[in-house]
């Protein structure tokens, strides 16, 4: 805990009210209580803050209102600490529920604690968080362990405490800093020490809206940076992970993020060779507990947290007008920027003008996030990079020999920067893929009515075999006419789609003109037959020779990896940069160049809109129809 911040807190009812004041500028005067029932997130008036005796009357040591105003500050763009997160454990437990030591039914001045910090805050929660505990839990996330070993790694941390029956992913704490070099002795952040490098970043699921509250400690204040359905329904307010809304640069969808996030689990402890892992979490046992390993990740934390706020969502943007959605947009304020940050923020699809209707299914039309995965392990490039892989959707991975593969990374000059001497992953072939995220969105929006099964396909087999980045498949977003919240189910979302199709008259062999093959065949009862048109593409691809299909594949990896990490100038729409891959050495670099018209076989060339042919899955330039079953 920072004494600064606590220093003559509650001296006076004024010094209350001042703080408040400073730093909710913009809110309304009256606070108001969400702690016991929902609270509208784009409604909600600010966090009640205790003003009068009666507000530190308690019978369990909590409060209906913070005396810790001191200790918070907003970058949500509302101006003020809005009411729902009370409702959150970070919120709840560590700034509005204190110990009674004396036993007086009230909290005093000596007994208000707001810590900022992750020691502060944990120790904290021991004392006031203790029903129906599981314990705490850290996960180690380091890029350069397995390669380069414990003495030159750094390092990372997502610890969960699971307590009050809200699930690992109900409460998390980010640390980012930790180093296993010796020349960071004393420094208080290498593993072999206690320390904490600072800055931790929080994430609370608030359980009764359904969202969560996305936190970081800055400048020695607990700051709020909004909230799941801020991020999804207004976007950041600044192209900085610091700026208003700042968080939604690396969580546009609003959910958890995992880019590693199934088996293998590359870069995870207990699964990739993490050295030093057990050490770091072993020598802060205090705050980050027990060890656990990447797939504990994957499901008790990121999957299981998604899935709840993809229900969420669905219902959220489902029952959501294009009138309500431009009233909630008003809500926010963005920080003042210059017309190139204005550019950066449409180029990377944060500020797109969507009505509601589109902005519910964007996520079916367009890549709002992605994972990193290699289901072929070490002897098969992986069907995810060959075509759609969700949604019953699927093709075989193709096999090579480690040879193969050896001599075509030596040919395009592979490195992992800043890991000396590798020239791939401990695990080989990771390539991007849809993510989970938006696939349990779209799973919530199925089992809401609003979409079913056919059309997701059709929609998902329009490019299929660019599975991410297609922005051929997002364009048509544009024909997603809007609909009311009653009449948005799937047969009438499928029949208007149709319907703006059909004026548009889209030329033949265009993107426009399968989708709507693909709807019309629907609509008439019979839908195409997606599976056969993959099992016709996966015999083409398992025809050609590996070497050259290995060849092909790194290439098209280069690509999106160039795209998302923003080393080229990407057209925007859904091929863009990605701020979720903040770290360089996630994955490889090569000497592939993007030029306009790469040759199908040249080793070291692949254009923007490159990908595999639905034909015969050789490398084209740009969007070739598939043939007809």
């Amino acid at each position: 805990m920072r004494a600064s911040l606590l220093t003559g807190l509650l001296l006076t009812p004024l010094f209350l009210v001042a703080a408040c004041a400073a730093d909710d500028e913009g809110g309304a005067d009256d606070g108001e209580d969400c702690s016991d029932g929902h609270c509208d997130v784009f409604t909600a008036k600010k966090l009640k803050t205790c003003k009068t005796a009666a507000d530190f009357k308690t019978t369990d040591g909590s409060l209906k209102c913070t005396p810790c105003a001191a200790a918070l500050a907003d970058r949500s763009g509302r101006g003020f600490i809005p009411a729902f997160t009370a409702n959150d454990a970070l919120l709840k437990k560590v700034y509005m529920t204190f110990e009674d030591t004396n036993g007086n039914k009230k909290i005093d001045t000596d007994e208000i604690t707001c810590p900022v910090d992750m020691p502060g805050i944990m120790a904290k929660l021991e004392k006031v968080d203790t029903n129906s505990c599981n314990g705490i839990s850290t996960r180690v996330v380091s890029e350069t362990a397995a390669k380069l070993g414990e003495a030159n790694a750094d390092y990372r941390a997502v610890t969960s405490r699971d307590c009050d029956n809200r699930g690992d992913f109900g409460l998390l704490f980010s640390s980012f800093g930790f180093s296993g070099d010796n020349g960071a002795k004393g420094s208080g952040t290498h593993i072999s020490e206690d320390g904490h490098p600072g800055e931790v970043e929080a994430i609370a699921f608030d359980d009764v809206d359904g969202v969560f509250n996305y936190y970081k400690e800055l400048d020695g204040k607990m700051t709020f940076f909004g909230s799941s359905a801020d991020f999804v329904v207004h976007g950041p307010g600044g192209p900085g992970l610091t700026n208003t809304l700042g968080c939604a640069n690396c969580h546009p969808g609003g959910g958890l993020n995992m880019k590693e996030l199934q088996s293998p689990w590359t870069h995870w402890s207990l699964e990739d060779n993490i050295r030093g892992a057990d050490k770091l979490v072993q020598n802060r046992a205090a705050y980050l507990g027990t060890l656990q390993s990447g797939a504990d990740m994957q499901f008790q934390v990121t999957q299981a947290g998604n899935d709840k706020w993809a229900a969420s969502k669905a219902k959220l943007l489902g029952e959501m007008t294009t009138t309500k959605l431009q009233v909630a947009k008003g809500k926010f304020t963005d920080d003042r920027m210059s017309a190139a940050e204005k550019a950066d923020l449409v180029k990377r699809g944060m500020r797109r003008d969507l009505h509601a209707t589109q902005l519910l299914l964007e996520p079916l039309f367009c890549t709002k996030q992605v994972n990193l995965n290699n289901s072929g392990g070490g002897s098969a490039i992986p069907g995810n990079l060959f075509a759609t892989n969700r949604h019953g959707l699927r093709v075989s991975s193709k096999s090579f020999a480690s040879a193969d593969l050896a001599a075509a990374l030596t040919a395009i000059g592979s490195n992992v920067p800043d890991v000396a001497g590798a020239n791939e992953l401990t695990t080989p072939f990771m390539t991007l893929e849809p993510s989970h995220e938006d696939e349990a969105y779209i799973n919530a929006l199925v089992a809401a009515g609003i979409l079913d099964q056919n059309l997701v396909r059709d929609i998902l087999m329009v490019d299929f075999t660019r599975p991410v980045l297609s922005d051929d498949r997002c364009g048509l977003l544009s024909f997603v006419p809007d609909l009311e919240p009653g009449d948005r189910k799937a047969a009438q979302i499928r029949d208007a789609i149709l319907g703006a199709l059909e004026r548009e008259q889209p030329a033949a062999g265009s993107p426009g003109a399968q989708l709507l093959a693909h709807l019309k065949a629907n609509q008439g009862g019979t839908p195409v037959d997606h599976r056969k048109t993959l099992q016709t593409y996966s015999s083409k691809c398992q025809a050609r020779d590996a070497k050259q299909m290995v060849r092909d594949g790194l290439r098209l990896r280069s690509l999106h990896t160039q795209v998302v990490f923003g080393e080229v100038d990407a057209r925007g729409s859904d091929v863009h940069a990605m701020s979720v891959f903040e770290f360089p050495n996630t994955m490889p670099r090569d000497n592939v160049r993007v030029v306009a018209n790469a040759a199908a076989d040249n080793v070291t060339q692949i254009s923007l809109g490159s990908r595999w042919s639905p034909v015969d899955c050789t490398i084209v330039n740009g969007y070739v129809p598939p043939p007809a079953n």
